[in-house]
């Protein structure tokens, strides 16, 4: 009897942290997540199961990501559903590595020929890309000094206009994600703009817990730990195939 006291005791400790309604925040940003897709889509649902190991339940309120990064900042919710890394961030955010690969590329119209194989082929460029979104240290001087421009809007349909009529001569973004937003858009036009270099950022997708949300930390250490078991037991190579990444 005694050993199956210590048992269930042993179990409580491991899995008895308080459930919780998790709040997330992110931007709409398709095919990794977004508001219309099944289940908020493959990054909403693995960390979703990550959470319920915990016993934990999640919601994910759609905002403009500057809007998003402001109320995480201010712990208006427990995290951010994806984000990339930088120091600054991590100011006001704990980082949870996901394993999720969305690295950001610089995308050119079809006709261009430049070519990103350093960091000072950008020098003389203008850069669009979303309001909010995470910079390189080093990119983030080049502007400063203006030897780099940037450009920033509120959607990638504006950005692909701009781009278009050539107010800008870039865009920073994962190819993916300006994919399926341009297809939703405009389904019947093809997708034709190019990768033509990296953006010199980290670009894993990391759940951003805030710190002014009282018992993030803790959380943030469980879910690493959740990550861990979702990867051994096949629910993550699962759930990837399951919507189509």
């Amino acid at each position: 009897m005694s050993k199956f006291i210590i048992t269930i005791f042993i179990s409580l400790s491991f899995t008895g942290v308080k459930a919780e309604l998790i709040k997330m925040t992110t931007l709409d940003w398709p095919p990794f997540y977004g508001k219309n897709l099944k289940d908020g889509g493959f990054f909403t649902a693995l960390t979703n199961e990550v959470l319920k190991l915990q016993n934990h339940s999640l919601k994910v309120d759609f905002l403009p990501w500057a809007r998003a990064v402001s109320q995480g900042k201010r712990g208006k919710y427990h995290a951010l559903l994806g984000c990339w890394y930088t120091k600054e961030r991590e100011k006001h955010f704990i980082f949870s590595k996901t394993n999720v690969d969305s690295t950001p590329h610089f995308l050119a119209r079809p006709d261009s020929t430049i070519k990103i194989e350093k960091f000072d082929n950008l020098y003389g460029y203008t850069i669009g890309l979303i309001r909010g979104y995470a910079l390189s240290p080093q990119l983030k001087e080049a502007i400063s000094t203006k030897k780099v421009r940037k450009l920033e809007a509120s959607s990638h349909e504006a950005l692909f206009k701009l781009l278009k009529v050539k107010r800008i001569d870039l865009v920073l973004e994962n190819s993916t994600v300006m994919k399926a937003k341009l297809k939703k858009k405009w389904p019947s036009k093809a997708f034709n703009l190019k990768k033509v270099g990296s953006s010199f950022i980290d670009g894993f997708l990391y759940i951003c817990w805030s710190r002014k949300k009282d018992g993030t930390q803790k959380i943030s250490e469980d879910f690493n730990k959740g990550l861990k078991t979702i990867i051994e037991n096949g629910t993550y190579e699962r759930l990837w195939k399951k919507y189509g990444m």
